[in-house]
């Protein structure tokens, strides 16, 4: 069976502009989606839905993350919130970032990695608590031909049994390279001190 995701008026998700990447399940029927884009198609969100994939309302995104029209503030296009995960003790969720915001940095090169933002939100609350800089790595191989697309990013975070400890998913792509052009990194991330 599927279940489509609709908004607060039956529209389903794929007429609208949110572009849901990770999910978190929830013991109750209900689940979390985090979404590269929002309604209005340009700043990342946090949705929660209900177990029949109807809208129910959305987690607090810091101004930061709100892209502006002159692109030197807030996510890049297609490189908002796609991970999405909650600690198994169900204290904290976090989500991330794909890459720097604008006011971070340049995204990943075949050279230099970039800096993506995890930030951890108060299960209970919904409300944002804190937020870490992720080192993601540099593009992994380079583009056939070489001024073709490629890109790294983190996709996907994890929370293990171990309180402040996640798996971090990057996937690295490389038009016309080897392997279909994806590189896949998983990294152990400790966010103590």
């Amino acid at each position: 069976d599927t279940t489509a995701l609709k908004d607060g008026n039956s529209n389903t998700l794929d007429t609208v502009s949110p572009d849901p990447e990770g999910i978190a399940l929830l013991g109750t029927g209900g689940f979390w989606a985090s979404s590269e884009r929002d309604f209005s198609g340009s700043n990342p969100a946090i949705y929660r839905f209900n177990e029949d994939g109807v809208l129910q309302g959305t987690f607090p995104v810091d101004d930061k993350f709100q892209a502006n029209p002159s692109g030197s503030n807030g996510v890049r296009d297609n490189l908002g919130f796609e991970s999405l995960t909650i600690a198994p003790n169900q204290e904290f969720f976090y989500t991330a970032g794909e890459s720097a915001l604008a006011q971070d940095g340049p995204i990943a090169t075949l050279e230099d990695g970039s800096t993506a933002r995890i930030v951890q939100y108060d299960f209970t609350t919904g409300l944002p608590v804190s937020e870490f800089v992720y080192e993601v790595g540099n593009i992994s191989q380079a583009p056939n031909p070489p001024d073709a697309f490629a890109d790294n990013g983190l996709v996907e975070l994890l929370a293990t049994d171990e309180p402040g400890t996640l798996l971090a998913l990057e996937r690295s792509f490389s038009e016309g390279g080897s392997d279909r052009g994806y590189t896949i990194r998983l990294f152990e991330v400790e966010l103590d001190n």
